[in-house]
C-alpha cells in the first residue's frame, strides 16, 4: 500500500516543469524576442507602427508571447516536452530507482515509467509518419496532451486568420490566439535546451528543490533547471547577461532548431558552430555536449537502450585539480570536477566527483551502466551548463521567431503610376493594381500559393477635401481581395503586376489611413503554407485638380482681366511699338480655355511619356476660363508624377496660334492619418490652397504669360486674386 500511495504521488507529482515557467521561460523568450528581427517585421510588414510594444487588450505582445511560454507546462502536457535526437523519440523513461538520494523520501524504491509524445512532433503538429497532432475539434484544449492545439501550424493558421479577416475584434482575438501558440512552440523549443529533456531523463525532474507554497507537486524539479531559476531571481538581468554575444541560427525548416539530425551519434563536432554559423540543432547540441542525472556516462550502454548516448563519454574528460567550495556549514570543502575538454564543447566545470569517488570509478569501471554513480551535478556544474545552454537556447529562440516572421514582399507602384483612380466619386476606388516582389532572404521562393490584397483604413466624417476640419472613425475597416489574374507566385529579383477587383467593396472616397498588404499562404522554401506579407502606407485618395487662371492676365505687377478692351488697346498703341490695328498681335493678353486635356502617370524616375488620345489616363473635355476641374482621384505613393497635355483656345478674337501645352508635373500625395512619432500618436491633415473661392490641392494652374516679362511668374501675388 505505501508503494502504490508513492507512486501515484508520483504520477501527479512529474508534471514535468522543464525551465521554470513562472520565471524562467518567460526570460528566455523576452530576451530572445529582444534579440530578434520581430520588432523590425511587425513595424516594416504588419504596419504595427509600435512593434513589439502593440498591445491587444491591453497587453503587449511581449506579454502574450510570455503567456504562452508560461502555459505549455500545464499538466500534463509536459510529457511531450522531450526530445532523443539519437533516435529521434519521445520521453520513454521507467526503471526501478530512488525518489531522490537529496531529501527526504530519501531511498524510498519507486518504480516509474513516463511516456509521451516527441518533443519536436508536438511542436510541428505532426508526427514523423505524417499524423496529424494538432486536428483537435472545438473546445477548449488548453491541458490536452494527446492533441495539440497550439502547434505551429495552428498558430500560423491563427496569424493568418488575424491578417485576412474583416473585423477587427476578431483580427485582435486571432492575433492574441497566435502569440499564445507561438509562446507554447517557444517554450517546446527551450525545453530541449535543457539536457534531462534530450537524454530521455525523466528520473532527473524528481529532485527536492525547496519548499514553495502549500501545492507539494511544486517542491521538485530538475536541479538544473531550479538552479537557473534560482540565479534568476537573484539577478534579474542574468539571462541578459548570458546572451550577450550570440549566434543566431537561420535554418531552412522549423524543425532543423529541434534537430536538424546532422548529429549521428558518432561526430559530437558538428554540434559547433563553423564560421559563425550553427550546424546543429539546440536538442543536438544539449545531447551531445551536457550530462542530465540518469545520463551521465552511458556510451556503453546497448544502442536500443532508451538512455543510450554516446557523448560525452569517459573520455570527453579530464580531471581539475581540487578548488576550494563555500559549503552551507560555510566551512570550505575540497571539492574535484571534471572538464569536458574535447568531443565538441569545451565546459569547464563539467561535473563533480563523489566523496570516494575514485574508489567507485575503479570499482565500477567494468560495470558501466554504474560509472555514473561516481559523480553528481552539482549548483557550480549547472552554472557551467547554464553559460553554455542559456545563451544558446536565447539564440536558437530568436532564430525560430524570425524564421516565422521572415516572409517579405516589396510593394511597388505599378507602370501605371499609381495603385487605383476613380472618376466617380460615388463609386470609389474599384480597382487596385501594384507590383509585388519576393524580398525573403536566403533565396526562399515563393512558388505555390495564394495572394491576397488587404486595404486597411479610416473613413472621414466629414468630406476631407477642405479646410475644414473632419474626425476621422476611431476603428479600422478592412477590404479583403484575391488576385483576379490567377497570380500564384511571387518571384525575386522582378516584380510581377497583381490586380484585385473590388467592385464589391470598393475603397471610399472618404477614407483616411489607407494601407495596402499583399498576403502570400503557401509555398516557401521548404515550407508548405508559410505566410509572408507585404506593407505600405500610400497617400490617402488625393485629387487632380487643374485651375485654368487664364481668364487672368498679370499685366504691370496688377491682375487684369484677359481680353479687355483696355489691354488690347494698350498694346496696340503705337507709342509702345503697336500698329494700332485694333488687335493685340503685339502680345497675347487673351483669355484662353483648354481642350482636350489628358493626364498619365508613371513611376518616378521613369522615362517621361507623354499623354495622347490613345495612350493616357484621363481625359477631359474642355475647361474654361477662372474653372477648377476636379474631375478624378488617385490613390498613390506620396510623391508620384504624371504628365499633362492640352490645347489652348483663344478667346474674344485672339489671333495667336497655340502650341498644346504638355509638361512634367511631381505631386504630392494627401496625408491625413495618424502616426506614431515613438512617443504618442499624431494626426496629420491636408492643407488646401484657398485660390479664387475654391480650395485647391496642389495640382496644376495654367496662366498667361505675364506682361510686360513673361519670364516673371510671380509678378502679380497670387493671393490678390479673388
Amino acid at each position: 500500500m505505501f508503494f502504490l500511495i508513492v507512486s501515484l504521488f508520483l504520477y501527479n507529482y512529474v508534471h514535468t516543469f522543464a525551465y521554470d515557467d513562472k520565471k524562467t521561460h518567460p526570460d528566455l523568450t523576452r530576451v530572445a524576442i529582444a534579440k530578434s528581427n520581430i520588432d523590425e517585421y511587425l513595424i516594416n510588414n504588419l504596419g504595427s507602427p509600435e512593434g513589439i510594444n502593440t498591445t491587444y487588450r491591453g497587453k503587449p505582445i511581449v506579454a502574450l508571447l510570455q503567456t504562452g511560454s508560461k502555459n505549455e507546462d500545464i499538466p500534463y502536457r509536459a510529457y511531450n516536452h522531450f526530445w532523443n535526437p539519437i533516435h529521434n523519440e519521445g520521453l520513454d523513461d521507467g526503471g526501478w530507482g530512488w525518489i531522490s538520494e537529496n531529501n527526504f523520501w530519501y531511498k524510498i524504491p519507486v518504480y516509474w515509467h513516463f511516456t509521451g509524445l516527441p518533443n519536436r512532433d508536438w511542436a510541428m503538429g505532426e508526427a514523423q509518419d505524417g499524423t496529424s497532432l494538432d486536428d483537435c475539434g472545438t473546445g477548449d484544449h488548453s491541458s490536452n496532451n494527446d492533441c495539440n492545439a497550439y502547434s505551429w501550424r495552428r498558430a500560423r493558421d491563427s496569424y493568418y486568420e488575424a491578417l485576412i479577416n474583416l473585423s477587427e475584434e476578431i483580427r485582435n482575438q486571432n492575433f492574441i490566439f497566435f502569440y499564445e501558440k507561438f509562446g507554447r512552440v517557444l517554450h517546446l523549443l527551450q525545453d530541449v535546451g535543457v539536457p534531462a529533456h534530450t537524454r530521455n531523463d525523466m528520473f532527473g525532474h524528481l529532485d527536492f528543490t525547496r519548499f514553495e507554497g502549500i501545492n507539494p507537486f511544486r517542491w521538485g524539479g530538475n536541479l538544473y533547471e531550479f538552479c537557473v531559476k534560482k540565479k534568476l531571481e537573484k539577478d534579474e538581468g542574468y539571462i541578459s547577461d548570458l546572451s550577450q554575444n550570440l549566434i543566431v541560427p537561420g535554418f531552412t525548416e522549423p524543425e532543423h532548431y529541434w534537430d536538424k539530425e546532422i548529429y549521428t551519434g558518432a561526430n559530437p563536432y558538428v554540434t559547433l558552430p563553423v564560421n559563425g554559423e550553427e550546424q546543429s540543432g539546440l536538442a543536438e547540441y544539449s545531447n551531445a555536449n551536457f550530462l542530465s542525472r540518469c545520463g551521465m556516462f552511458t556510451e556503453d550502454l546497448p544502442f536500443g537502450d532508451g538512455h543510450y548516448f554516446p557523448y560525452p563519454k569517459k573520455s570527453s574528460v579530464q580531471n581539475m585539480p581540487p578548488e576550494g567550495i563555500t559549503a552551507e556549514d560555510g566551512n570550505i570543502d575540497k571539492v574535484l570536477y571534471l572538464m569536458k575538454d574535447k568531443d565538441g564543447e569545451l565546459v569547464e566545470r563539467f561535473a563533480q566527483a563523489r566523496y570516494m569517488w575514485r574508489g567507485l570509478s575503479l570499482r565500477l569501471g567494468g560495470i558501466s551502466r554504474y560509472y555514473r554513480l561516481a559523480f553528481q551535478l552539482d549548483d557550480k556544474v549547472h552554472e557551467s551548463y547554464a553559460e553554455k545552454l542559456i545563451p544558446k537556447t536565447v539564440a536558437y529562440t530568436a532564430g525560430l521567431i524570425d524564421y516565422f516572421f521572415r516572409g517579405t514582399i516589396e510593394i511597388g507602384i505599378p507602370d501605371d503610376g499609381f495603385y487605383a483612380l476613380t472618376d466617380d466619386p460615388d463609386a470609389g476606388f474599384t480597382t487596385v493594381k501594384l507590383f509585388a516582389e519576393n524580398t525573403t532572404t536566403d533565396g526562399e521562393e515563393m512558388n505555390d500559393g495564394t495572394v491576397e490584397l488587404v486595404v486597411k483604413y479610416r473613413l472621414s466624417q466629414g468630406d476631407p477635401f477642405t479646410n475644414a476640419y473632419s474626425n476621422t472613425s476611431g476603428e479600422f475597416f478592412y477590404i479583403v481581395a484575391s488576385e483576379q489574374n490567377g497570380v500564384t507566385s511571387i518571384p525575386r529579383n522582378e516584380p510581377v503586376e497583381l490586380t484585385f477587383d473590388l467592385s464589391g467593396t470598393p475603397i471610399p472616397l472618404w477614407a483616411t489611413d489607407v494601407y495596402l498588404q499583399v498576403i502570400y499562404k503557401g509555398q516557401l522554401g521548404q515550407e508548405a503554407d508559410a505566410v509572408a506579407v507585404g506593407f505600405k502606407d500610400i497617400g490617402e485618395p488625393t485629387p487632380i485638380d487643374l485651375f485654368n487662371n487664364m481668364d487672368k492676365i498679370c499685366f504691370n505687377g496688377v491682375w487684369e482681366t484677359a481680353g479687355s478692351s483696355g489691354l488690347i488697346a494698350y498694346v496696340d498703341n503705337p507709342v509702345r511699338g503697336g500698329n494700332d490695328n485694333g488687335v493685340a498681335d503685339e502680345y497675347d493678353v487673351y483669355a484662353h480655355n483648354l481642350q482636350d486635356i489628358y493626364y498619365r502617370f508613371l513611376p518616378i524616375g521613369q522615362p517621361i511619356q507623354y499623354p495622347s488620345p490613345t495612350e493616357n489616363h484621363h481625359h477631359v473635355v474642355s475647361l474654361g476660363g477662372g474653372s477648377l476641374n476636379r474631375g478624378f482621384y488617385v490613390l498613390a505613393d506620396y510623391e508620384f508624377n504624371y504628365t499633362f497635355r492640352t490645347s489652348i483656345v483663344g478667346m474674344g478674337g485672339d489671333p495667336w496660334d497655340h502650341d498644346d501645352m504638355e509638361f512634367l508635373h511631381t505631386e504630392f500625395a494627401i496625408k491625413n492619418q495618424m502616426e506614431f512619432d515613438g512617443a504618442g500618436y499624431v494626426r496629420y491633415v491636408p492643407e488646401f490652397y484657398a485660390f479664387r473661392g475654391v480650395e485647391k490641392w496642389g495640382g496644376i494652374m495654367t496662366i498667361n504669360w505675364p506682361y510686360p516679362d513673361p519670364n516673371d511668374l510671380y509678378a502679380c501675388p497670387y493671393e490678390d486674386l479673388e
